[in-house]
């Protein structure tokens, strides 16, 4: 869940830029409950925290940037002829 303080437009601002300096996206993304049974069978996410949407969101996150991570590695190994 999230917390219950809010966070002050200076602070999201911050953040805001704090992400732009580092190439960060924000992309918000519909997760259905089929989605969020993967993320725990796969062990992206605790079953505690499958109601939880930070939670969800860092698993998505850390899903996609493995998944990203393993596809531009397998790319390079297989070189530029892979594709065809």
């Amino acid at each position: 869940m999230r917390s219950a303080a809010p966070i002050s437009v200076k602070e999201r601002v911050r953040r805001h830029r704090e992400r732009q300096r580092n190439g960060i996206v924000v992309a918000p993304v519909h997760v259905d409950e089929n989605t969020i049974d993967v993320l725990v069978r796969l062990h992206w996410l605790a079953e505690r925290d499958s109601a939880d949407t930070g939670k969800i969101a860092t698993a998505v996150s850390a899903m996609i940037a493995d998944a990203s991570s393993r596809f531009m590695r397998l790319l390079s190994e297989k070189g530029p002829r892979w594709k065809q």
